[in-house]
């Protein structure tokens, strides 16, 4: 995926998810994604509230 942000003028691959909601060079919104939408989980963190005992 590429962003292009109309702000500032940059254009550059998505690295991150942050990118895909605001510019990395500006922090501006008024940002297009564009380019394949295919989105890889690398991991994920479950907090189950349960405490074991010790």
């Amino acid at each position: 995926m590429t962003v292009t942000c109309h702000d500032c003028g940059r254009s550059g691959p998505v690295d991150d998810h942050l990118a895909m909601v605001a510019c990395p060079g500006c922090g501006g919104v008024n940002i297009d994604v564009t380019g394949s939408d295919d989105v890889v989980l690398e991991s994920i963190t479950v907090n189950s509230g349960v405490r074991e005992p010790a």
